[in-house]
């Protein structure tokens, strides 16, 4: 699955099951965007059991997750640094959050390679 594709599959999982904020929620609360795209990874919108971390307190992330939230993360970072804070402030609404996801998407697939950046196996990312 490439990055633009998990940016797809979470905001049809947004559409799907609803937006949720301060949570990465579930088929029956909904889901944020950082929870939306892990079900879009993983099938579950939380973060995997037995995840790595750096030495750092990264977390260490699938390529394809890593380059859809860093993104994500790029298209907003002059509101708001992180895609949590974005997801989660009080005007937010759903189709803000899906339609921006999709957006996101379109950029990647029509870049040349359909990625922000070249990764190796595992990359970190702030969230």
């Amino acid at each position: 699955m490439r990055a633009d594709e998990v940016l797809d599959a979470a905001a049809d999982a947004i559409d799907k099951y609803g937006h949720a904020k301060h949570a990465l929620g579930d088929k029956w609360f909904g889901m944020c965007a950082q929870g939306a795209m892990l079900f879009a990874c993983y099938g579950r919108a939380q973060w995997p059991k037995g995840m790595r971390f750096t030495a750092t307190g990264e977390r260490l992330l699938a390529p394809e997750l890593h380059r859809a939230m860093r993104a994500l993360q790029e298209s907003h970072r002059a509101q708001i640094r992180y895609t949590s804070d974005w997801n989660n402030a009080p005007e937010r609404t759903q189709d803000e959050v899906t339609s921006t996801m999709r957006a996101v998407a379109a950029t990647l697939r029509a870049s040349t390679d359909g990625e922000v950046t070249s990764a190796s196996q595992m990359e970190q990312v702030s969230v």
